[in-house]
């Protein structure tokens, strides 16, 4: 298998571990949400309209980044390739952020400053966050630790690795490129709010998140395992409450989550996974960051081996 495969893995890792996010200016998925944002306002009268005005809107947006990365990783030397090919790749994952993002609200929470906490909650999340208690603020961004460790980190990696190792390093990138804009889109022109004219970005982001969602939950039950931390309680919730959120796919890293750190996660009117064998605490958000960033570790590892195994 190409060696350069793995160079250019670990070099996005390593860029999104010292460097984080780039400036907007050369973020390829900021110029994909202007796009989004200058085309989702746009409604017809039927929803047939404006289910075909989002498909429109889908196919706009995720073919011309996914063939623009793959025709120039396709036409330029090796070197260029692994150094071009990396920074693409980075791109489509946030790993670092993740971090980033959380632990201001538990600073906030830890001070007692339920305002600043709500406000660094509105940055991950998209439920309005102005009327949340502290035990819902703490489940709301241990549920966004949980379910952006697949959507955010998991599924770009687990597509780049796939199609790496079955059609080459070119359409492996493009392949975590057209996840990253499908769930972009998704993610700005939600189902909920957009009805028909989000349909087909949801639909498809559902389906690409299917599997690695899953090897997800059970990497996650894995982890608290080899840490030594609630990893039967964390079976028994995914067992249970995996199911029970909206999206077929963010049950199962935020049940099996919860079930390790021993806490319930409850999103009011909606779902409540586990029972909470302990109280929330602000310490839980860096108990829930180790815990999946010691996951993504398991998670790549197992997927790098199931490819060089097939």
């Amino acid at each position: 298998m190409n060696t350069d495969i793995w160079i250019i893995l670990v070099f996005a890792i390593v860029i999104d571990r010292i460097f984080g996010e780039p400036p907007d200016k050369i973020h390829p998925t900021v110029w994909i949400g202007v796009i989004i944002e200058r085309l989702k306002e746009k409604s017809y009268d039927s929803q047939r309209k404006d289910f075909i005005y989002g498909t429109l809107i889908f196919f706009v947006v995720t073919i011309p980044f996914t063939l623009a990365s793959f025709i120039i990783l396709k036409n330029i030397g090796s070197i260029p390739t692994i150094l071009i090919g990396a920074y693409i790749l980075k791109i489509t994952f946030s790993w670092k952020s993740l971090g980033e993002h959380a632990k201001p609200i538990e600073t906030a929470i830890a001070q007692g400053n339920l305002e600043d906490a709500r406000k660094s909650l509105s940055k991950i999340v998209g439920r309005d966050t102005e009327s949340l208690d502290e035990k819902h603020i703490l489940s709301a961004a241990v549920e966004s630790i949980g379910e952006s460790s697949v959507d955010g980190i998991a599924s770009p990696i687990f597509y780049y690795l796939v199609i790496c190792s079955l059609i080459g390093v070119p359409a492996g990138v493009a392949s975590a490129v057209f996840f990253r804009a499908t769930s972009t889109l998704d993610s700005m022109v939600g189902y909920k709010k957009y009805g028909a004219k989000g349909y087909a970005s949801a639909k498809i982001d559902d389906l690409m998140n299917y599997v690695p969602s899953r090897i997800m939950g059970v990497v996650i039950i894995a982890s608290s395992f080899i840490r030594g931390t609630n990893w039967k309680n964390a079976v028994k919730v995914y067992e249970n409450d995996r199911k029970y959120t909206p999206s077929p796919n963010s049950g199962h890293a935020m049940s099996a989550l919860a079930g390790a750190l021993g806490v319930g996660l409850e999103k009011e009117g909606l779902y409540s996974l586990g029972k909470g064998v302990e109280r929330l605490e602000s310490s839980h958000i860096s108990k829930a960051i180790h815990l999946i960033d010691f996951s993504i570790i398991l998670f790549i590892i197992f997927i790098s081996a199931s490819v060089m195994l097939v």
